[in-house]
């Protein structure tokens, strides 16, 4: 194990000071809600119809190697066509009524057909695009990535389940790791994790008998969980972000819950069936870890977690800073969301129209080296031209640059509306 420290850019935020050491299991709904798109493969395609009974791990949904199975015993009600997800885009979904009494019960998987195994799962990882595990596998393959990086960091300031996966999942994490060794067979295997997590008892376990398997402890810095600069802080060196990493570097991020899921399958569970979620209820002494059905309505957590829905301003998933904000509280629990952040009313930011004011302190925190004031600014003047010259494809919007704007412009908001217009002007072209 060793620590390295963070190179200049970003913003230090305070972690959490006690981390939930307890799961709170969310009980299932009446009625969840499977969106198609899952992960970044297009909408899938529905193998089951209105009124079909389904029981828990059937398959109801595939479209190449990425699949969805059902997590609940149930009666489909319906197969949605204008389901979109919380980005937009329309996917489609299928709505299942739950039975009163849902089993899932174990399964005994062929260790002899691991891969097959994986596909039907449907486990995906997150980390960059949100591919099915078995794709991320082929590209692994492909371009002979012998380093793997497991990302057990999230946003400092949410942090929790990782916590929980190593604190009390350590055994099932150690199944996983063995299971990934055995498959891919890694020069290097990386664990990740902020500073704090040096004092879980039992970390040392998880290492176990790999002799290619090693920790490293990241500083408490915000965005060190973002690909780039997780790979800058531990191999020194950076690449083209619209480049594949594995073809550039020969290494390849996972997440720490996708081998959470992996050493899940191969114990005999299907995953998803309770997955683990980060909750922030509007300040950092109220974090719990949840496990709940993907397919269960946000709305439905926050119940069962005792928030009042009415002193809810919005809900905010995958990032407290660089988050997206739910259109309702009847979005279904997706593979993709590992935190929510609840704010309350009273507490928002509110976006100005004041003019920049030449600071400087965005282009200090950018943790990619970059000018935020000249690309929000030509952005916001429609002077596309010049975004390329400042490099605007290196941007990865994670926030910093807004967190301390003092006149709170929407620098982030700007840059993707430049970067959308170059994109759309690529397409045209």
């Amino acid at each position: 194990m060793r620590d390295l420290s963070f190179s200049s850019g970003g913003i230090t935020l305070k972690p959490l000071v006690v981390y939930p050491e307890r799961l709170t299991l969310i009980p299932l709904p009446k009625k969840i809600t499977l969106s198609l798109k899952q992960d970044s493969i297009s909408p899938l395609i529905p193998l089951v119809k209105k009124n079909t009974q389904v029981k828990a791990g059937d398959k109801i949904a595939q479209k190449g190697s990425s699949t969805l199975i059902s997590p609940v015993d149930g009666r489909v009600l319906q197969i949605r066509k204008d389901f979109r997800n919380y980005l937009g885009e329309e996917v489609g979904a299928i709505d299942i009524e739950v039975n009163e009494i849902s089993s899932f019960p174990q399964k005994d998987f062929n260790k002899k057909e691991q891969l097959g195994n994986i596909i039907e799962s449907g486990i995906v990882d997150t980390q960059g695009q949100i591919l099915p595990l078995i794709e991320k596998f082929e590209i692994i393959q492909k371009y002979k990535a012998d380093t793997i990086i497991i990302n057990g960091l999230e946003e400092i300031v949410a942090n929790g389940r990782n916590y929980y996966f190593l604190q009390k999942k350590n055994q099932i994490i150690a199944q996983g790791l063995k299971t990934l060794n055995e498959l891919l067979q890694p020069k290097r295997l990386i664990i990740a994790l902020y500073r704090d997590f040096r004092r879980v008892e039992g970390i040392e376990e998880i290492v176990g008998h790999h002799n290619n398997l090693e920790i490293v402890f990241l500083k408490n810095k915000y965005p060190q969980h973002r690909i780039p600069i997780l790979v800058r802080s531990i191999l020194k060196q950076d690449y083209p972000i619209n480049e594949i990493i594995e073809k550039h570097l020969k290494v390849s991020i996972l997440d720490l819950e996708t081998i959470y899921e992996l050493g899940r399958l191969f114990n005999g569970y299907m995953p998803y069936r309770e997955k683990l979620i980060t909750v922030v209820k509007g300040d950092l002494t109220n974090t719990h870890v949840v496990g709940a059905s993907i397919g269960t309505p946000i709305g439905h957590i926050l119940n069962q977690l005792h928030v009042d829905l009415n002193s809810v301003s919005k809900v905010v998933v995958n990032g407290t800073i660089s988050g997206t904000s739910l259109p309702s509280l009847d979005y279904p629990l997706t593979k993709e969301i590992g935190i929510i952040f609840v704010q309350n009313k009273g507490n928002e930011v509110e976006f100005c129209e004041e003019v920049c004011i030449k600071c400087g302190l965005c282009v200090e925190v950018c943790p990619m080296n970059l000018m935020p004031l000249f690309l929000s600014g030509y952005s916001q003047s429609n002077q596309f031209d010049f975004l390329t010259k400042f490099n605007i494809g290196s941007c990865i919007e994670c926030g910093c640059c807004a967190y301390v704007c003092p006149v709170n412009i929407p620098l982030v908001q700007w840059i993707k509306y430049g970067k959308a217009h170059l994109q759309a002007q690529k397409s045209i072209a």
